[in-house]
């Protein structure tokens, strides 16, 4: 059912989308998801189903904070896209050109290379130091890479890198001078 998203909402529009989303979470078996909808700038909408911490039985809210997850891989490219048409990168440099901290093993690796899971890049580093780990920029993320090796020579095999994000990421804080937050913030989201 396609709701009319006009300012105003029905109650029938709110009963869809809560029988949508409660069907969603039981068949899907999400611990719970978080739902907002606007128009223009105004917020119509907003109401969480099911559980935010299930083994504490804490419902979800709208008001709950979740991570992007994969989602931020869409937003770095995104960013990575402006700033290539800004001509403030070029995909084949190596990124040693835009980090200087990079870790030695990653130097000569290029964007294009991170971007398209072709760099050698392990999709999530093991170990204590990474586990439920909330590092605090994405400099000290990269910086925790500094002892994992390449999974294969760069261009020969294709494989999922979360990592590889982590590195475009440095990538955008290199060229922009701005924090990555706070170059999604005013270069990606505010203009949107």
């Amino acid at each position: 059912a396609q709701a009319d998203l006009s300012t105003t909402v029905t109650n029938q529009q709110i009963a869809t989308v809560e029988m949508l989303m409660e069907s969603f979470v039981n068949q899907a078996n999400l611990p719970g998801v978080s739902v907002a909808v606007g128009k223009g700038d105004e917020l119509i909408y907003a109401k969480g189903f099911g559980y935010a911490n299930v083994s504490d039985r804490i419902k979800m809210t709208s008001q709950n904070e979740l991570r992007t997850a994969s989602v931020a891989k869409v937003i770095t490219a995104t960013a990575i896209g402006k700033l290539l048409t800004e001509r403030k990168l070029t995909l084949d440099e190596p990124i040693e050109k835009y980090i200087p901290y990079e870790p030695a093993q990653y130097a000569n690796l290029t964007v294009r290379q991170l971007a398209s899971h072709t760099a050698g890049v392990v999709h999530r580093p093991k170990g204590m130091k990474y586990k439920k780990k909330e590092f605090k920029s994405i400099r000290e993320t990269v910086e925790a890479m500094k002892e994992d090796p390449l999974q294969f020579k760069p261009d020969t095999q294709y494989s999922y890198s979360t990592a590889a994000f982590n590195l475009l990421a440095a990538v955008i804080e290199g060229v922009s001078g701005m924090s990555y937050e706070t170059y999604l913030y005013h270069e990606i989201f505010k203009p949107l």
